[in-house]
């Protein structure tokens, strides 16, 4: 894999949703890519965080209140 076919996978890598086979390709490229292996770190806490967002967080973003739109 190229670092951007890699790079375009990364999240998923990330939050455990690649399936095996693509894994373990992505793997095999951060173990002799630093660059994009720096760039999984940077992604490490997202799964984390991703834990504490709500239905009610999701359905604000995409939806944001009329007046909140207005100041912008």
């Amino acid at each position: 894999m190229t670092c951007e076919e890699v790079r375009q996978a990364l999240g998923a890598h990330a939050l455990g949703a690649l399936d095996p086979h693509e894994a373990e390709e992505v793997d095999l490229h951060l173990a002799t890519c630093e660059e994009c292996g720096d760039e999984l770190a940077e992604l490490a806490g997202v799964a984390g965080f991703l834990g504490k967002v709500s239905e009610r967080d999701v359905v604000l973003v995409a939806s944001p209140p009329k007046r909140v739109l207005e100041r912008l």
